[in-house]
């Protein structure tokens, strides 16, 4: 049986080329996942992942005065951790690395494992006791 992926983040590679490289994404053991988009392809994003059985939410974060897009999805039927309960999905923070632990802290718990294709995000992961693991184009 596949390892469970309990958080994916997705920085720098676009969902259109992860689906791509992973031919059974409908099949994988992903519980929740969020894509860094840009406001030209969030919509095309958001409608590929609804397409491949995800249930979607924009989050938009204001880092330093710029703002940031990440759509999350969890699939449908599978188990995701979601630690905020109606919660306003736009934040405000100083640095990335505050906004990034947010989301590690509010999508899982420690010890769960989380994949990402963002060096720095493994590093905060790590320092908040998740194992980790480096997503390979």
């Amino acid at each position: 049986m596949e390892q469970r992926i309990d958080l994916m983040i997705l920085e720098d590679t676009e969902y259109s080329e992860y689906r791509e490289t992973n031919e059974n994404i409908k099949k994988l053991n992903l519980g929740t996942l969020y894509v860094k988009v840009s406001i030209e392809t969030l919509s095309e994003t958001r409608a590929d992942m609804v397409n491949d059985d995800y249930t979607t939410r924009l989050f938009v974060a204001k880092i330093n005065g710029e703002n940031s897009f990440y759509i999350y999805g969890k699939k449908k039927g599978k188990k995701g951790t979601f630690n905020e309960h109606c919660k306003n999905t736009f934040y405000e923070y100083d640095s990335k690395s505050d906004f990034l632990k947010h989301i590690i802290n509010t999508s899982s718990n420690e010890l769960e494992r989380i994949v990402s294709d963002d060096k720095d995000i493994l590093k905060l992961a790590t320092e908040l006791k998740r194992e980790v693991s480096t997503y390979e184009k």
